[in-house]
């Protein structure tokens, strides 16, 4: 009787990899490697050994679609950050805050159509920061920038440091989600839960990871991490704070010529 004979594993190996890009199981032995003995495995890969470890920017770029996918399929996403700017004001609101005093002050009515420039950036701003993207460019240069700087001694390679940063910051992305659960059982508690967690959790992950990987104590450690994360959320703040500030004058510019 003919007929095409069956599948064999490797052909569905292959398969799989000409589909994604990558060996599917070689994804499977990285998420374990990361989370079992992950010092060891980036330090393996840093020293040329890439037979256990996707590259750290696919698996960077994968964990991060990832998360992308889960935040918007649910509305996490947009839940921490409307919790994050609940309690301030964006640029457009503090913008259109200080028209309305400067026209209390001098006794000049202010065309209308200022007062909706105003709203219309303030909504394009909420966009913009809301966008994975966004987040991404604030948070990635300082993280590179500071991983090397904090460990340039033990690691002088940038890009070994910067394996090292990508690498874990997937891994410790990825091992956060099920802390999503607590979205569905209570905000409140899961909002807490997030700043906690989203502080502690990389500070424990990195002290684990880096042990191995930079071959020290995790006592220096602990201390060199709460600093790291310290610096990398301030240089975000800063750059955010830049590129928002461009944007509202690039959005000032655009509405007064569109008018």
């Amino acid at each position: 009787m003919s007929g095409e004979a069956p599948s064999k594993p490797n052909d569905i190996k292959e398969l799989s990899t000409e589909v994604v890009g990558f060996d599917l199981s070689k994804l499977w032995g990285t998420v374990k490697s990361l989370t079992l003995d992950p010092g060891t495995s980036i330090y393996e890969y840093a020293q040329g050994d890439r037979s256990r470890l996707v590259s750290p920017i696919t698996y960077f770029l994968l964990i991060f679609g990832l998360s992308f996918f889960l935040d918007s399929a649910t509305g996490i996403g947009d839940y921490v950050m409307e919790s994050f700017h609940q309690a301030g004001k964006t640029a457009g609101q503090d913008w259109a805050k200080g028209l309305k005093l400067a026209e209390k002050d001098n006794g000049t009515a202010l065309p209308k159509s200022v007062f909706e420039n105003a709203t219309k950036i303030d909504s394009d701003l909420q966009d913009l920061i809301k966008r994975k993207e966004f987040q991404l460019i604030v948070l990635l240069p300082g993280l590179l920038l500071f991983q090397w700087l904090f460990f340039r001694k033990k690691v002088k390679s940038f890009f070994h440091n910067g394996y090292f940063a990508l690498y874990t910051l997937a891994q410790y992305t990825l091992l956060f989600l099920p802390v999503s659960i607590l979205f569905f059982i209570s905000k409140p508690l899961f909002y807490y839960t997030y700043l906690v967690l989203g502080f502690v959790f990389p500070v424990l992950y990195n002290v684990y990871a880096g042990v191995n990987f930079y071959q020290t104590r995790w006592q220096s450690l602990v201390t060199k991490n709460i600093l790291l994360l310290l610096c990398v959320t301030l240089a975000a703040m800063v750059t955010a704070s830049l590129i928002t500030s461009l944007w509202v004058i690039g959005l000032q510019i655009y509405y007064l010529i569109a008018k």
